[in-house]
């Protein structure tokens, strides 16, 4: 399934050691470092159901509807640079999730 922990992986080659979260779940700072450094990134192989999934578990880890509008900011990138998913795309599932409290195709 993809996710963070994938991510961490990669991710733990572009962040020294002493910046990276030891939690699995980067830090606002870190997903900064992340969004600045890396090039574009695109979930292959992933089919719909699982990127919606793993859009869904990323919203709950970082408590998305609790976040100041500037981390929602940085949160609605990662989002976009990982999945590849269009900024009103991106949108559409996040007002899903906090009007339902998971994404579509989980319902």
């Amino acid at each position: 399934m993809p996710g963070p922990t994938r991510e961490s992986n990669h991710l733990s080659a572009c962040l020294p050691e002493r910046e990276h979260s030891q939690t699995g779940v980067m830090s606002m700072e870190e997903l900064q470092i992340f969004l600045n450094s890396s090039g574009s990134l695109k979930f292959n192989g992933y089919s719909r159901t699982e990127t919606y999934a793993w859009i869904e578990k990323t919203l709950r880890q970082y408590k998305y509807l609790a976040r100041s509008r500037v981390e929602k900011g940085l949160l609605r990138q990662y989002l976009r640079k990982v999945t590849g998913y269009s900024p009103a795309q991106v949108t559409r599932l996040i007002n899903q999730f906090h009007s339902t409290g998971c994404s579509p195709e989980l319902q």
